[in-house]
């Protein structure tokens, strides 16, 4: 039988089970991250084969939220800062980074940092990605990448995540794994056969029965 959870929007349910977990902080979506949260998130991963590896690198993700209201925001890092401390008894650190102050707490294993820097909300598992985030604001943007101009025109508008992939990096990256994995032969079958794609690009977007994916290929003239 069909609940009556079922008939509300996907969005909704997405929010309501976001409370659930906000409730350990005694925070809601409503009251403490809509006041300030854009319209676009961010997301990165950063030294991946290290981690795959089981090296002892600074691999880390590395989550970018838009801020659309800086003092509802410090607010916000405030809240978190002091429940953190309340629940954990972990001491939550400040180190300061190109003018922006970095906030971040180590228990045993685990890490966790976050900075607002400017119109950005930043939120990783080491420093480090922060601190690449903050000098990434002052960079390139992929706003500026030709192929992912060219994939996101091929999309359907409305997407709430995109996801870009230059083909060439990924194969680059991927090749060392299939290769201690499956042999040589694995990384040449992979390069061979995608050899003629140079762009990725993927959306998301929430419907009324879920969420709808699309995705667009750009192959080499």
């Amino acid at each position: 039988p069909k609940s009556a959870e079922d008939d509300r929007p996907f969005v909704d349910q997405v929010i309501e089970r976001f409370d659930d977990t906000l409730e350990e902080l005694d925070m809601t979506y409503s009251e403490d991250i809509k006041p300030w949260i854009g319209n676009y998130v961010g997301l990165g991963i950063s030294d991946l084969m290290s981690g795959m590896y089981g090296e002892t690198g600074e691999e880390g993700i590395l989550v970018v939220l838009e801020v659309s209201n800086g003092d509802a925001a410090d607010e916000f890092l405030d809240e978190v800062i002091t429940e953190i401390e309340t629940q954990s008894g972990n001491v939550v650190e400040e180190v300061a980074y190109d003018n922006q102050t970095i906030y971040f707490v180590s228990g045993g294993m685990e890490t966790m940092a976050v900075c607002r820097s400017g119109n950005q909300m930043l939120l990783s598992t080491n420093v480090s990605s922060i601190q690449d985030g903050i000098d990434a604001q002052n960079g390139e943007s992929l706003g500026d990448n030709d192929g992912y101009r060219d994939g996101i025109k091929a999309l359907p508008g409305g997407a709430m995540v995109t996801m870009y992939m230059d083909m060439a990096k990924y194969r680059e990256n991927l090749a060392p794994m299939l290769s201690m994995a499956y042999g040589p032969g694995m990384t040449d079958l992979i390069s061979d056969s995608s050899s003629t794609v140079s762009v990725v690009v993927m959306g998301v977007s929430a419907v009324d029965m879920g969420v709808k994916m699309d995705y667009a290929m750009i192959a080499d003239p």
